[in-house]
């Protein structure tokens, strides 16, 4: 998959974007869109410290997803 990252910021939900600053102890400084999913929505978060971080958020509930996702990247190959 080849994912892109644009130069242009984008605004998140203020009450998400607050819930992660408040879980890593640290501001966001910007971000920025990821494209290359079909199902999710993916950003590029860049830290105060300068730490870069990838947010995948899936735009209906299937909560699921993300756990088989994150099951299958374990599989032995």
């Amino acid at each position: 998959m080849v994912c892109l990252i644009s130069s242009r910021q984008i605004a998140m939900n203020h009450d998400l974007q607050s819930r992660i600053e408040k879980i890593l102890s640290e501001r966001i400084k910007s971000i920025f869109p990821v494209s290359g999913g079909s199902i999710a929505d993916s950003c590029k978060l860049v830290l105060n410290s300068g730490r870069a971080l990838f947010l995948k958020q899936l735009r209906s509930s299937s909560s699921g997803l993300f756990a088989s996702e994150a099951q299958e990247s374990l599989m032995p190959e």
